[in-house]
């Protein structure tokens, strides 16, 4: 299953985020990217089509794959 955030990344986690704006009612699935990230930018990512990855500092995504 895919994030339902950035449709990008395998979820992994469950998310219970309420963000009219971008249609989340409470349980969503999410992957490590987008778990971290606060509600301002799932909404840009959502809006912008964006990767998650650009919101980390490039070391830490590195880090991360």
């Amino acid at each position: 299953m895919k994030c339902n955030v950035c449709n990008k990344y395998k979820a992994k986690w469950k998310d219970y985020r309420f963000i009219e704006s971008c249609g989340f009612q409470g349980k969503t699935y999410v992957c490590d990217w987008c778990r971290e990230l606060d509600d301002v930018a799932i909404s840009q990512i959502v809006r912008d089509k964006l990767n998650p990855k650009d919101f980390y500092d490039k070391p830490f995504a590195q880090l991360r794959k």
